[in-house]
């Protein structure tokens, strides 16, 4: 804060932008942004969380291949994280990582040591 002060003071006076970087050790860029009062140090943009990408009815989907396999008692065709990830993203358009669906897949299972996930 006092380097932004000092900036703005000094090129007020009539200091070159050039004289205050090199009498302050800080990049021309720098002086010049502060001298433009563009920015502030202190001024963050608010940080904004993107929305969580597996939803509801991800969720339900990931469920609904769980339950069918279990439903079909099959020791050999069950649905594997990548199966269930090719499949949520040829048919629901899913936009996420397979290491998301593996974590969910976890989640849902209850953290059960399966090679599935």
């Amino acid at each position: 804060m006092d380097i932004y002060k000092d900036i703005r003071n000094s090129f007020i006076e009539g200091e070159s932008q050039r004289h205050i970087a090199q009498r302050l050790g800080i990049a021309r860029q720098t002086v010049k942004k502060y001298c433009e009062g563009a920015t502030h140090p202190d001024e963050r943009k608010p940080y904004q969380r993107r929305p969580e990408i597996v939803t509801e009815d991800i969720t339900n989907f990931i469920l609904k291949c769980l339950q069918k396999d279990q439903e079909d008692n099959l020791k050999k065709q069950k649905h594997t994280s990548k199966r269930i990830f090719d499949r949520l993203v040829d048919e629901k358009g899913f936009l996420g990582a397979e290491s998301t669906i593996r974590r969910v897949g976890r989640e849902i299972i209850g953290g059960e040591s399966l090679r599935l996930f």
